[in-house]
């Protein structure tokens, strides 16, 4: 047991310092600064770490988790981000869109790593206060993760834009070789003159976004 504490630091500097390249982002400003500190017991077979406080540039993250049994790990988390800026992360447009596809060109859907999931036993929560993201704002942000014997569940599933609200429960079932995806979701009161905007460019609409409470299912083959 003990407490690990990094002073603040530059992690930019320090890659480079390490030769080793950074991806490309928007901002160039991004990863100058960085800390960190933690409190943590251990085992042989577990971790519990707490009183977790990381700085990244303008970002905040505290809150503590734990695993056990590293073998098939039991995960535990509670975590609290006051806000993040991912678009600053992000790499730059292309100057150049790239030409579509040939017709007649089928991508390849991703395989779900089933055996994986079926693992996982996770319980926790995180919340944001601010998150910047395609340009959208969203406030508010609460995700809880259950998952336990191939069944994922995200909820509280909600977070406050633009002056409205959404409300989510997603289930993900891969007990079988054919994975399930249920959602039951509420959208209420969002402007969408403010929302495409940001994310467009383009206010020519304008009114408010309602959807009622509904369920939805999908199977991924």
């Amino acid at each position: 047991e003990g407490q690990l504490s990094l002073v603040p630091f530059s992690p930019r500097e320090l890659t480079k310092m390490l030769a080793i390249e950074l991806p490309e982002s928007t901002d160039i400003s991004v990863l100058n600064k960085a800390e960190l500190s933690l409190d943590f017991t251990g085992s042989a077979d577990a971790v519990n770490v707490s009183r977790l406080n990381v700085v990244l540039d303008d970002s905040r993250l505290t809150g503590s988790l734990s695993a056990e049994n590293f073998s098939q790990p039991v995960v535990r988390f509670d975590l609290t981000l006051d806000g993040i800026d991912v678009d600053r992360y992000l790499p730059p447009p292309p100057a150049v869109v790239p030409a579509p596809d040939p017709a007649g060109t089928v991508a390849e859907s991703p395989q779900l790593p089933l055996e994986l999931l079926r693992k996982l036993d996770v319980k926790g929560e995180f919340r944001a206060g601010k998150l910047k993201l395609a340009n959208a704002r969203l406030t508010d942000i609460v995700l809880g993760v259950t998952a336990k014997g191939g069944t994922i569940q995200l909820l509280p599933l909600q977070a406050d834009l633009y002056q409205g609200q959404y409300r989510g429960h997603v289930v993900l079932d891969v007990r079988k070789d054919t994975p399930k995806i249920s959602a039951n979701e509420k959208i209420s009161a969002v402007q969408v003159g403010p929302l495409l905007k940001d994310v467009l460019g383009d206010d020519n609409v304008s009114g408010t976004v309602r959807s009622e409470e509904h369920t939805s299912e999908l199977q991924s083959h």
